[in-house]
């Protein structure tokens, strides 16, 4: 017997919001480690304050050291206290049965999900300084790109080997 083709209108109130899902935070060391990003920062930008002060001869003038140093000191603090906790607070991830997501960003935020299905493959990466933390980062590839599509920082390596399997084999079992 033939059935008769359906096509029901949904409505977007009835479906599952991504931004409403139970998130899973990044290992604590993750803030850290950005902090320790945001520090070398603030201290490669007070070198070249310096140089420029030396090189413009107003090196020991004491209102342009003082001023300079003291501006960059309270926004070195207000990031390395503030804003690097936003930025850790901000990212996280949700694993569904079918998906996963990747929320980040402060000013400008950004939530991505990606079907398994459409998954092609995951790698795990680790930076210098992802070692000395004893993190990594899980890269998701869908087809068609050369960058990964999402790429979770902060993970132990535990935790991003359960997610990279976890992932690949779903998404071979939702194609068969």
């Amino acid at each position: 017997m033939m059935s008769i083709f359906q096509n029901e209108q949904i409505y977007p109130e009835g479906l599952p919001a991504a931004h409403e899902l139970d998130y899973e935070s990044l290992d604590p060391k993750h803030l850290t480690q950005i902090r320790l990003g945001f520090m070398l920062f603030l201290v490669v930008i007070l070198v070249g304050l310096l140089v420029f002060l030396a090189t413009s001869g107003k090196l020991f003038s004491i209102r342009y050291l003082a001023g300079g140093l003291a501006s960059w000191l309270v926004i070195g603090i207000l990031l390395l206290l503030v804003w690097a906790r936003l930025v850790y607070k901000r990212r996280s991830f949700a694993v569904r049965r079918h998906d996963i997501s990747f929320r980040s960003g402060v000013l400008i935020t950004r939530l991505i999900t990606i079907p398994f299905h459409r998954i092609q493959h995951c790698d795990i990466s680790r930076s210098l300084t992802d070692q000395f933390f004893d993190l990594s980062k899980l890269n998701i590839y869908t087809a068609g790109g050369s960058s990964s599509d999402i790429t979770i920082p902060g993970l132990s390596m535990e935790s991003a080997d359960k997610l990279k399997t976890y992932i690949l084999t779903t998404g071979v079992d939702e194609e068969e």
